[in-house]
């Protein structure tokens, strides 16, 4: 089971509900990082953000 954190840096901070990570997910398991994005191999997916430069995204993927 893998849980999967993703932090967004901005300029400025956007809704909560338009933080959504279902095209990256798919991206990681077309490149074979994760087996699948099923409830069977993902156990929990939370999102934060906050503010500041350069704008980047931070994944992290961890066994649980």
């Amino acid at each position: 089971m893998k849980t999967l954190h993703f932090h967004s840096q901005r300029k400025r901070l956007i809704d909560v509900d338009n933080l959504s990570a279902k095209a990256v997910i798919d991206g990681l398991v077309r490149a074979g990082i994760l087996e699948d994005d099923s409830p069977q191999f993902i156990e929990s997916i939370t999102h934060t953000q906050g503010k500041g430069t350069p704008e980047q995204t931070t994944i992290t993927i961890k066994s649980t």
